[in-house]
């Protein structure tokens, strides 16, 4: 856990210098990822929403994901961490979680965008529920710094 609170806090550092918005949506994750960003004072210059769209219904109808690309592709998919995502608004940066904490076939997928940037990644996931559920948020802010690191070197 040490090393997730320390990569929170380079990310807070980073986003508050960044002056950028941000929005994230958590399904398996289950809202860690904003938890762990609004540990830190001054994460509201920053932090606009978190919304926790943990069933299929919640993702139709908070963030308009068709129920057909539910069925084609499935909640736990590249396809649908996108359009999670796509359904957040008037943000500089969006953060989306989606996986199978502990069941089969044991893998998530964390996207974070940007108006010129999209980085998906597919984590395999085989440890406990909350080793998981850690791993899949320790992975999102991990994007999130490679991003604001481009933003600010570039």
């Amino acid at each position: 856990m040490k090393k997730l609170n320390d990569l929170t806090n380079e990310v807070h550092q980073m986003l508050k210098a960044s002056k950028m918005r941000l929005k994230l949506t958590e399904s398996f994750t289950g809202g860690l990822i904003s938890s762990l960003l609004v540990q830190n004072t001054g994460a509201s210059e920053y932090l606009i929403e978190g919304i926790v769209c943990y069933s299929n219904i919640s993702k139709q109808q908070i963030l308009n994901i068709p129920q057909d690309i539910i069925d084609n592709y499935s909640a736990v998919s590249y396809a649908v961490c996108n359009r999670m995502m796509d359904g957040l608004n008037d943000c500089d940066i969006s953060i989306a979680a989606t996986g199978y904490a502990d069941t089969h076939p044991h893998i998530a997928y964390i996207g974070v965008k940007t108006l010129n940037t999209t980085i998906i990644k597919k984590i395999a996931l085989n440890k406990t529920r909350l080793q998981n559920i850690q791993t899949g948020a320790l992975t999102a802010l991990k994007i999130l710094k490679e991003i604001l690191g481009e933003k600010h070197n570039g």
